[in-house]
Protein backbone atom coordinates (compact mmCIF):
# COMPACT_ATOMS: atom_id res chain seq x y z
CA UNK A 1 0.00 0.00 0.00
CA UNK A 2 2.71 2.13 0.95
CA UNK A 3 4.49 1.60 -2.29
CA UNK A 4 1.43 2.32 -4.31
CA UNK A 5 1.22 5.45 -2.55
CA UNK A 6 4.75 6.33 -3.32
CA UNK A 7 4.32 5.56 -6.86
CA UNK A 8 1.15 7.44 -6.83
CA UNK A 9 2.25 10.83 -5.86
CA UNK A 10 5.37 10.19 -7.54
CA UNK A 11 3.17 10.53 -10.89
CA UNK A 12 1.40 13.23 -9.61
CA UNK A 13 4.52 15.15 -9.18
CA UNK A 14 6.11 14.22 -12.33
CA UNK A 15 2.47 15.36 -13.74
CA UNK A 16 3.10 18.60 -12.03
CA UNK A 17 6.30 19.48 -13.47
CA UNK A 18 5.50 18.40 -16.71
CA UNK A 19 2.26 20.92 -16.64
CA UNK A 20 4.61 23.95 -14.94
CA UNK A 21 7.90 23.59 -17.46
CA UNK A 22 4.90 23.36 -20.69
CA UNK A 23 3.13 26.12 -18.85
CA UNK A 24 6.41 28.02 -18.55
CA UNK A 25 7.73 27.10 -22.31
CA UNK A 26 4.14 28.33 -23.74
CA UNK A 27 4.77 31.76 -21.88
CA UNK A 28 8.26 32.57 -23.00
CA UNK A 29 7.57 31.42 -26.64
CA UNK A 30 4.37 33.77 -26.30
CA UNK A 31 6.41 36.45 -24.93
CA UNK A 32 9.32 35.92 -27.46
CA UNK A 33 7.17 35.92 -30.30
CA UNK A 34 5.15 38.50 -29.00
CA UNK A 35 7.86 41.40 -29.25
CA UNK A 36 7.66 42.46 -32.34
CA UNK A 37 4.33 44.18 -31.89
CA UNK A 38 4.53 44.82 -28.27
CA UNK A 39 7.82 46.27 -27.92
CA UNK A 40 10.01 47.11 -31.30
CA UNK A 41 6.63 48.72 -33.23
CA UNK A 42 5.78 51.77 -31.06
CA UNK A 43 7.51 50.85 -27.44
CA UNK A 44 5.47 49.21 -24.73
CA UNK A 45 3.93 51.97 -23.31
CA UNK A 46 0.67 51.89 -25.10
CA UNK A 47 -0.47 48.61 -24.62
CA UNK A 48 -2.70 49.32 -21.29
CA UNK A 49 -4.53 52.02 -22.38
CA UNK A 50 -8.03 53.00 -21.77
CA UNK A 51 -10.80 54.77 -23.52
CA UNK A 52 -9.05 58.57 -22.01
CA UNK A 53 -8.47 61.08 -23.95
CA UNK A 54 -10.69 60.15 -26.98
CA UNK A 55 -12.86 62.84 -28.92
CA UNK A 56 -16.29 61.40 -29.48
CA UNK A 57 -15.14 60.51 -33.30
CA UNK A 58 -12.40 58.51 -32.29
CA UNK A 59 -14.14 56.51 -29.45
CA UNK A 60 -17.10 55.55 -31.74
CA UNK A 61 -13.98 54.25 -34.37
CA UNK A 62 -12.44 52.19 -31.79
CA UNK A 63 -16.05 50.85 -31.12
CA UNK A 64 -16.94 49.80 -33.97
CA UNK A 65 -13.98 47.41 -34.21
CA UNK A 66 -15.62 45.29 -32.07
CA UNK A 67 -17.66 42.48 -32.76
CA UNK A 68 -21.22 42.61 -32.82
CA UNK A 69 -20.53 47.14 -33.78
CA UNK A 70 -23.24 46.68 -36.23
CA UNK A 71 -25.94 46.22 -33.47
CA UNK A 72 -25.38 48.84 -31.59
CA UNK A 73 -27.24 51.63 -32.12
CA UNK A 74 -25.34 54.40 -30.48
CA UNK A 75 -22.62 53.60 -33.22
CA UNK A 76 -25.00 53.46 -35.90
CA UNK A 77 -26.71 56.78 -34.48
CA UNK A 78 -23.54 58.79 -34.03
CA UNK A 79 -22.41 57.31 -38.11
CA UNK A 80 -25.93 58.14 -39.47
CA UNK A 81 -25.76 62.27 -37.97
CA UNK A 82 -22.30 63.01 -38.79
CA UNK A 83 -22.41 61.74 -42.62
CA UNK A 84 -19.17 63.93 -44.09
CA UNK A 85 -17.48 63.71 -47.40
CA UNK A 86 -15.00 66.51 -46.75
CA UNK A 87 -11.19 65.79 -46.81
CA UNK A 88 -10.48 65.83 -42.48
CA UNK A 89 -9.07 63.09 -39.91
CA UNK A 90 -12.61 63.67 -38.63
CA UNK A 91 -14.15 62.30 -41.39
CA UNK A 92 -12.18 59.60 -42.49
CA UNK A 93 -12.51 58.43 -38.86
CA UNK A 94 -16.19 58.63 -39.51
CA UNK A 95 -16.44 57.01 -42.67
CA UNK A 96 -13.91 54.12 -41.58
CA UNK A 97 -16.38 53.44 -38.33
CA UNK A 98 -19.02 53.22 -40.85
CA UNK A 99 -17.29 50.75 -42.93
CA UNK A 100 -16.53 48.85 -39.86
CA UNK A 101 -20.43 48.38 -39.30
CA UNK A 102 -20.25 47.13 -42.65
CA UNK A 103 -18.16 44.48 -42.51
CA UNK A 104 -19.58 43.51 -39.06
CA UNK A 105 -22.45 43.16 -40.48
CA UNK A 106 -20.74 41.05 -43.52
CA UNK A 107 -21.71 43.82 -46.11
CA UNK A 108 -17.95 43.25 -46.98
CA UNK A 109 -17.76 44.79 -50.33
CA UNK A 110 -19.43 48.53 -49.72
CA UNK A 111 -17.26 48.36 -46.14
CA UNK A 112 -14.17 48.26 -48.38
CA UNK A 113 -15.25 50.34 -50.86
CA UNK A 114 -16.03 52.83 -47.80
CA UNK A 115 -12.33 52.22 -46.32
CA UNK A 116 -10.90 53.06 -49.07
CA UNK A 117 -12.39 56.24 -50.15
CA UNK A 118 -12.49 57.44 -46.56
CA UNK A 119 -8.36 57.14 -46.83
CA UNK A 120 -8.11 58.47 -49.65
CA UNK A 121 -9.83 61.78 -48.70
CA UNK A 122 -7.43 62.52 -46.44
CA UNK A 123 -5.28 65.76 -47.27
CA UNK A 124 -3.42 65.81 -43.64
CA UNK A 125 0.68 66.10 -44.31
CA UNK A 126 1.31 64.30 -41.19
CA UNK A 127 -1.08 60.83 -41.00
CA UNK A 128 -0.94 57.47 -39.06
CA UNK A 129 -3.11 55.22 -40.81
CA UNK A 130 -4.00 53.12 -37.59
CA UNK A 131 -7.82 52.98 -38.33
CA UNK A 132 -7.64 52.22 -41.61
CA UNK A 133 -4.92 49.43 -40.86
CA UNK A 134 -7.36 48.06 -37.84
CA UNK A 135 -10.55 47.87 -39.93
CA UNK A 136 -8.65 45.68 -42.94
CA UNK A 137 -7.66 43.63 -39.95
CA UNK A 138 -11.31 43.48 -38.64
CA UNK A 139 -12.29 42.22 -42.32
CA UNK A 140 -9.50 39.51 -42.02
CA UNK A 141 -10.66 38.47 -39.17
CA UNK A 142 -14.49 38.47 -40.59
CA UNK A 143 -13.53 36.45 -43.28
CA UNK A 144 -10.94 33.78 -41.40
CA UNK A 145 -13.97 32.91 -39.09
CA UNK A 146 -15.88 31.87 -42.04
CA UNK A 147 -12.76 29.33 -43.41
CA UNK A 148 -12.02 26.04 -42.83
CA UNK A 149 -9.20 25.75 -40.37
CA UNK A 150 -6.65 24.87 -42.81
CA UNK A 151 -7.27 27.77 -44.88
CA UNK A 152 -7.80 30.33 -42.31
CA UNK A 153 -4.22 29.01 -40.83
CA UNK A 154 -2.70 29.51 -43.93
CA UNK A 155 -4.23 32.96 -44.65
CA UNK A 156 -3.73 34.05 -41.18
CA UNK A 157 -0.04 33.84 -41.82
CA UNK A 158 0.40 35.05 -44.45
CA UNK A 159 -1.07 38.27 -43.09
CA UNK A 160 0.83 38.06 -40.17
CA UNK A 161 4.51 38.00 -42.31
CA UNK A 162 3.18 41.05 -44.29
CA UNK A 163 2.55 43.16 -41.74
CA UNK A 164 5.81 42.06 -39.91
CA UNK A 165 7.92 42.42 -43.13
CA UNK A 166 6.01 46.02 -44.09
CA UNK A 167 5.11 47.05 -40.44
CA UNK A 168 1.42 47.62 -41.68
CA UNK A 169 -0.59 45.16 -44.00
CA UNK A 170 -1.09 47.86 -47.05
CA UNK A 171 0.28 50.81 -44.98
CA UNK A 172 3.29 51.13 -42.76
CA UNK A 173 2.45 51.81 -39.20
CA UNK A 174 6.21 52.59 -37.92
CA UNK A 175 6.63 55.83 -38.10
CA UNK A 176 7.08 59.01 -36.47
CA UNK A 177 3.87 60.37 -37.01
CA UNK A 178 2.18 56.89 -35.86
CA UNK A 179 4.65 57.02 -32.99
CA UNK A 180 3.63 60.05 -31.96
CA UNK A 181 0.38 59.24 -32.23
CA UNK A 182 0.84 56.08 -30.02
CA UNK A 183 1.99 58.37 -27.36
CA UNK A 184 -1.36 60.71 -27.76
CA UNK A 185 -3.81 58.56 -28.63
CA UNK A 186 -2.64 54.95 -26.98
CA UNK A 187 -5.82 53.16 -27.19
CA UNK A 188 -5.81 52.89 -31.07
CA UNK A 189 -3.16 51.22 -30.92
CA UNK A 190 -3.93 48.80 -27.87
CA UNK A 191 -6.96 47.55 -30.35
CA UNK A 192 -5.07 47.21 -33.30
CA UNK A 193 -2.53 44.83 -31.35
CA UNK A 194 -5.71 42.95 -29.62
CA UNK A 195 -6.73 42.52 -33.49
CA UNK A 196 -3.27 41.36 -34.58
CA UNK A 197 -3.61 38.96 -31.28
CA UNK A 198 -6.69 37.33 -33.11
CA UNK A 199 -5.46 36.46 -36.63
CA UNK A 200 -2.12 35.05 -34.49
CA UNK A 201 -4.27 32.48 -32.77
CA UNK A 202 -5.47 31.61 -35.97
CA UNK A 203 -2.32 30.65 -37.37
CA UNK A 204 -1.85 28.38 -34.86
CA UNK A 205 1.82 27.04 -33.33
CA UNK A 206 4.00 29.57 -31.83
CA UNK A 207 2.09 32.56 -33.49
CA UNK A 208 -0.98 31.19 -31.30
CA UNK A 209 0.93 31.25 -28.36
CA UNK A 210 1.62 34.71 -29.13
CA UNK A 211 -1.59 35.19 -29.32
CA UNK A 212 -2.41 34.14 -26.16
CA UNK A 213 0.36 35.97 -24.49
CA UNK A 214 -1.08 39.10 -25.84
CA UNK A 215 -4.24 38.15 -24.31
CA UNK A 216 -3.54 37.34 -21.19
CA UNK A 217 -1.81 40.71 -20.51
CA UNK A 218 -5.18 42.29 -21.29
CA UNK A 219 -6.98 40.42 -18.95
CA UNK A 220 -4.66 41.04 -16.20
CA UNK A 221 -5.16 44.73 -16.84
CA UNK A 222 -5.36 46.26 -13.16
Amino acid sequence: MKIRFLVLSGILIASFASFWVYGNSVIAIGERESRWILQDMWGSSYFYARMEGLNEHERINLLSLREGSSKNQELIDHVMKNKCTDDSVRCYLVMTSASNLLIDAREYDSGLRGMVEAIDRVSAKEFCPIAYESAIIRYKIEVMSSKDSWSARRSSIDVLEKIKANNGFIKSLKTETCTRLAREKPKFFHEYTMLVAHIMVFAGGDYAKAGAYIDSLRNNEG
